[in-house]
């Protein structure tokens, strides 16, 4: 299809992976440029560890190309070679990790002693949890983790509707780092063009097709192929032979269509009870009988490396009866099928009952000790989140999904993880992450309250406004009481102008049990009515719980009330409440508002020279609505009988105006939830008080 090369991004300063579809074949081979194409389309949608990230694609005249990551190793088919020579199936732990560092770093490193990456990865990830394996047994451990590894990155592949049909050993590469990735996405389709699949032409490797793909005619071909096609690579790598091989290409195909595979015990008696029954089960002829999804595959193998009971069960004696049937119908239609039958039935019911009673006790327990490593992984994450380890966190919640891929807790702290993150790095694609994070946890729980509410922000800071408003509203239906969807709607409504409808959202929220105890539905209420001059402001005031009434916003919102009072007891009110809310901001980074509250306090209690202090302070800080506090120190200044410097004062103000204030009536702002207003009225009327204490002609 290609030649790779190693090349240096410039522009970034990066070295990648360039794959190019050499100018012959582009030129005059419009499939092969299709290929080419699909492939690079596909992958670049993917975002997955397992799967190796598409840089960029283009053309250069009649080459086309695109650029990945680097990823150095080696891919499973030459490690399958590589470990037939050596006899790794009986090979020890330390065997092992020299032979997967010889092989994917190079001989020369592990013959210096370097210890490497991979080697610490086989060598961890070999030992058995319960510290009982036999040597025999580290092999194996070591195969069920790449597969499971290989089985997350196709779970998420399928997830995102990519199939891709040409899985294996080729296209798994082993990194030096231990990780199994994916290449090779050339064959790929979505899952609605494979609804209806292929008409007489052969996709994909043959060794390795499913037998719906061998077929090659007019059956459905879903995400269950590539399920085969990766137990056919985990039979290679436990029997270090092709599951089928016939003479030729025909008698192959026939095989994999009609035939069953010999049991990998039978080739390989080592090969562990639990991985032979997981590999099998991927390669029925049914599928149906596979397992349903890749993240099904990947846990059954997880519970086989944890010392767990697998979920998959062996081919019973009715199984195998239905199977012998299927091959050989004329056959078995002539022979005593009743009897057959009768003892086959006797036979699988006994086996069924025991079989039945084992397992529930199995999984049960299995279960309860999965829910608890879930929960201690999700501590584990929230905590290395509170420690600003991002890596870390996304780590543990990585790990817990694994376990559980539809738990709630874990799926909505780690869409809240990329939200947190987004507001440092600015990085557009950790929203997308959490949207995709969230579609899939909402699929699972469409009545959350809490991650529609988390879903809405993630939409908010994509600029979706009216999306974000109906995740919030469905938030609010499928769960009332959960009152941030409320406040997430009145903050919205504020936004686009609906200010009766945001006072009646935050009201519905402050009758709640757990929002009539919150700081910020107090606070956002008051805001709104203030802005509205509504007599209910007093009032809200009045209601205030403890816990509001000491908080800085709250007071300093309560100042900005009694300042719009206009009486001289309730300006003495404003000068205090601001003046505790300025002690309660802290003293390295002033708030501007805070700064720009108390000065206009001090104005109205004509402490002069206090206000142009304050005033100054608000510029200072950086105050984004610059003439406000130009306006102030205009006013007083004026006062102070300074007029040249008032008079400047007054034009920097004309000069800062902002315009999209006058043209909207006011603005708001909503930093970490808390809703301030901007007024046009008010800061016209403070501009008409300025030139008036100027003097006349200025």
């Amino acid at each position: 299809m290609g030649v790779v090369y190693e090349a240096l991004q410039v522009k970034l300063n990066r070295h990648v992976a360039l794959k190019i579809l050499p100018a012959m074949p582009g030129a005059t081979n419009l499939d092969a440029v299709a290929r080419f194409r699909r492939e690079a389309t596909a992958a670049a949608k993917l975002h997955h560890s397992g799967i190796v990230p598409i840089y960029d694609f283009g053309q250069s005249g009649h080459t086309y190309y695109y650029a990945m990551e680097v990823v150095h190793g080696r891919p499973l088919n030459e490690m399958i070679h590589r470990f037939s020579d050596a006899n790794v199936a009986s090979a020890s732990q330390t065997r092992l990790a020299e032979l997967l560092s010889q092989a994917t770093a190079g001989k020369q490193d592990a013959s210096n002693g370097t210890t490497s990456s991979a080697v610490s990865s086989a060598s961890s990830a070999s030992h058995p949890s319960s510290g009982s394996a036999s040597r025999g047994r580290v092999y194996y451990r070591q195969v069920a983790r790449w597969m499971s590894e290989a089985a997350d990155a196709l779970n998420y592949a399928h997830s995102q509707g990519i199939i891709h049909r040409d899985i294996k050993p080729g296209n798994l590469m082993l990194s030096r780092e231990g990780r199994i990735m994916i290449l090779d996405f050339g064959l790929a389709k979505s899952s609605s063009e494979l609804s209806v699949t292929m008409t007489g032409s052969l996709l994909g490797t043959l060794r390795y097709m499913s037998p719906e793909q061998a077929m090659a005619k007019r059956m459905k071909v879903d995400h269950r192929t590539d399920i085969y096609s990766l137990g056919a690579t985990m039979y290679e790598l436990l029997t270090f032979q092709p599951a089928f091989q016939g003479r030729d290409e025909k008698e192959t195909l026939g095989q994999i269509i009609t035939k069953e595979p010999t049991p990998p015990r039978k080739i390989a008696s080592h090969v562990p009870r639990e991985l032979e029954t997981i590999c099998l089960k991927t390669l029925e002829k049914d599928a149906g009988a596979r397992y349903a999804t890749a993240q099904d595959l990947a846990d059954d193998l997880r519970r086989y490396v944890q010392g767990l009971p697998i979920v998959a069960r062996p081919v019973g004696p009715i199984g195998r009866v239905v199977k012998f049937v299927r091959r050989r119908r004329a056959f078995s239609a002539a022979v005593c099928a009743t009897v057959f039958l009768a003892i086959s039935v006797f036979l699988a019911a006994r086996y069924q009952r025991r079989a039945s009673l084992e397992r529930q006790g199995h999984q049960e327990a299995a279960i309860r000790e999965r829910a608890q490593r879930v929960e201690a992984l999700l501590s584990k994450g929230i905590m290395f989140w509170q420690n600003r380890n991002w890596l870390r966190a996304e780590g543990a919640f990585t790990d817990a999904l694994r376990l559980d891929p539809d738990n709630e807790r874990v799926l909505g702290n780690f869409a809240s993880l990329k939200r947190i993150e987004y507001a440092i790095q600015r990085d557009p694609r950790l929203l997308d992450e959490a949207k995709d994070l969230l579609d899939h946890a909402l699929d699972v729980h469409p009545n959350s309250g809490k991650l529609w509410n988390i879903k809405g922000v993630v939409l908010r800071l994509q600029g979706q406004l009216p999306e974000a408003m109906k995740a919030h509203q469905r938030g609010a239906k499928a769960n009332p009481e959960y009152y941030p969807n409320w406040v997430s709607i009145a903050n919205l409504q504020a936004r686009l102008g609906h200010l009766d409808q945001a006072e009646s959202s935050l009201l519905k929220a402050v009758a709640l049990p757990d929002g009539a105890n919150e700081v910020m539905v107090w606070y956002n209420l008051l805001a709104v009515q203030l802005h509205l001059s509504k007599p209910q402001a007093l009032d809200t005031v009045q209601r205030l719980p403890d816990k509001a009434n000491r908080s800085s916003p709250v007071t300093l919102l309560k100042a900005k009330l009694y300042l719009q009072l206009a009486g001289h007891e309730d300006f003495k009110k404003a000068l205090r409440l601001a003046t505790s809310a300025d002690v309660h901001s802290g003293s390295k980074h002033k708030n501007a508002l805070v700064k720009r509250t108390l000065a206009l306090a001090e104005l109205r209690n004509e402490n002069w020279a206090e206000a142009v202090d304050e005033a100054e302070a608000a510029l200072d800080a950086g105050d984004t609505l610059a003439a406000y506090p130009h306006l102030i120190l205009a006013i007083t200044l004026a006062h102070q009988d300074h007029t040249d410097q008032a008079r400047e004062h007054l034009r920097q103000a004309r000069d800062d105006w902002p315009a999209a204030l006058e043209r909207s009536g006011y603005l708001v702002t909503i930093p970490g939830g808390y809703m301030w207003f901007e007024s046009a009225a008010e800061l016209a009327k403070l501009r008409t008080e300025a030139e008036a204490a100027i003097a006349p002609g200025s």
